[in-house]
């Protein structure tokens, strides 16, 4: 911060703006900028700089408990969320992170509350997070339904996200790949829990966590077919080729004849051995095969358009 008092001190700094106000901007925007790249200690280290020239800053709170969020410290993100809200009672990003610390503390009925509470804000109707406000509330409180075992319940709260905003990614993925897997019983109510950690920890940048996870629920449900695709989908985003291999493998001797995993797997292994290699030409065969029983395969098609460049 010694740059500021500099800048102050030869009066390069904008008019009205003084070296207290030059550390707080910068230590904030270093803050966000540290939470954005998933370098989550540094940017609590930067908040915390500006801490006493911003006492009460409903701002800095925001910020802060973002940071204490991702840090798993969720009763110190639980009260600086609470701090904005004392402030700004209708916030609709505090009063979300809020209801998702509440689950994270196992405090389901408030964290309903507060979500139920939302979509009564006069900004309701307004885009948060790229999609209408009531929308995300409502998709929230469907996973908190299946979380309670209230599949039929969260199905339809899914549905109703969708009315109000057909854009809801939460609502797609639920629908197409969480809630029939619940209504197999390949997973129980306390998996969704799980797979919501999953997406928060991918979120963060921490896939090798998100990854383990995974494992300890395939453990748990080994038909849990979403488990070893977003395991394998991360494996491969990271480059690690063998274990997504070895994750798509084991989802085959659980469903031999589902041909998205097995192009899955090939894909993998086209990436570990290299598409041009003479040791990769049994798998592109098999593309190949796969390719005539189902030719409107996105996928396939994809991946033999790029074979053939």
């Amino acid at each position: 911060m010694k740059r500021c008092f500099e800048l102050e001190k030869s009066g390069q700094l904008r008019e009205g703006v003084s070296a207290a106000g030059c550390m707080q901007r910068v230590c904030q925007e270093d803050g966000r900028r540290f939470y954005r790249a998933n370098r989550f200690e540094e940017a609590l280290g930067s908040l915390t700089q500006v801490e006493g020239l911003l006492r009460g800053s409903p701002s800095l709170a925001l910020d802060k408990g973002e940071v204490f969020y991702a840090l798993y410290r969720f009763d110190e993100a639980l009260a600086k969320f609470d701090e904005v809200l004392d402030t700004f009672p209708q916030s609709v990003r505090a009063a979300a992170q809020r209801a998702h610390t509440l689950i994270r503390l196992g405090r389901l009925p408030e964290a309903r509350s507060q979500f139920e509470k939302m979509l009564g804000f006069e900004n309701a109707k307004a885009e948060f997070k790229r999609l209408r406000s009531n929308s995300y509330v409502t998709g929230n409180l469907a996973v908190l339904k299946l979380m309670e075992g209230d599949v039929a319940g969260g199905k339809r709260e899914f549905q109703h996200a969708l009315e109000l905003d057909p854009r809801n990614p939460l609502a797609h993925t639920y629908l197409d790949r969480m809630v029939p897997e619940l209504e197999a019983k390949q997973v129980g109510p306390d998996g969704v829990a799980m797979i919501q950690v999953v997406f928060e920890e991918l979120s963060f940048g921490r896939g090798n966590d998100a990854v383990k996870l995974i494992g300890e629920m395939l453990k748990r449900w080994p038909n849990f077919r979403l488990g070893y695709v977003v395991a394998a989908d991360t494996q491969r985003r990271y480059g690690n080729f063998y274990a997504c291999e070895d994750t798509l493998t084991a989802a085959l001797s659980r469903f031999p004849k589902d041909v998205k995993i097995q192009v899955e797997r090939i894909r993998c292994t086209l990436m570990r051995k290299g598409v041009r290699s003479t040791e990769a030409l049994p798998d592109v065969a098999d593309l190949k095969r796969l390719a005539i029983t189902d030719p409107d395969d996105a996928l396939i098609q994809e991946i033999l358009m790029l074979l053939e460049q």
